[in-house]
């Protein structure tokens, strides 16, 4: 049985990278799951489908340079912080693909490069990877206010 279809937001000015995308992602066969892709053309429209979708996971593609892509990454990860985010360059941008990392994009893959098999895996990993993280965010997040909130002492030991 198949899960719900993921929901992919793409934010890139141009239509012919939407349908580009879209088609990439319906041409092939995830045995996951499929995904459902909505386009954002403008921040504005970027956050306007944020606050009235559920979205699972963001591709960020267009005319951007990789400062331009960094900054609208960071803006993004401002919005909602735990979206994963994949990002789409061309070759001359893969220089730029570290930082774009170091900000908290999730995976930066090659247009030349790019299939049905790269992008769905890409996407489905960072979608795991976020919400491995907020599990962990939460775990800690309780942990630390079980420890607040303790009565009685408590000594932690080291067997070593």
């Amino acid at each position: 049985m198949r899960a719900q279809d993921y929901q992919v937001l793409l934010v890139s000015e141009h239509e012919s990278t939407a349908d580009y995308v879209r088609g990439i992602l319906s041409s092939g066969t995830d045995r996951y799951r499929k995904f459902s892709l909505e386009h954002a053309a403008s921040m504005a429209d970027l956050k306007k489908r944020l606050g009235t979708s559920a979205v699972d996971a963001v591709v960020l593609s267009g005319g951007l340079n990789g400062a331009e892509m960094t900054q609208l990454a960071i803006r993004l990860l401002e919005l909602n912080c735990d979206l994963p985010i994949v990002a789409l360059i061309d070759d001359e941008r893969e220089e730029a693909a570290g930082q774009m990392l170091a900000t908290g994009i999730q995976d930066v893959l090659l247009r030349s490069e790019l299939d049905t098999g790269r992008l769905s895996r890409a996407l489905r990993y960072a979608i795991d990877r976020a919400a491995t993280l907020r599990e962990l965010l939460e775990s800690e997040s309780m942990l630390h206010a079980i420890l607040k909130n303790l009565t009685e002492g408590v000594i932690v030991a080291d067997r070593q």
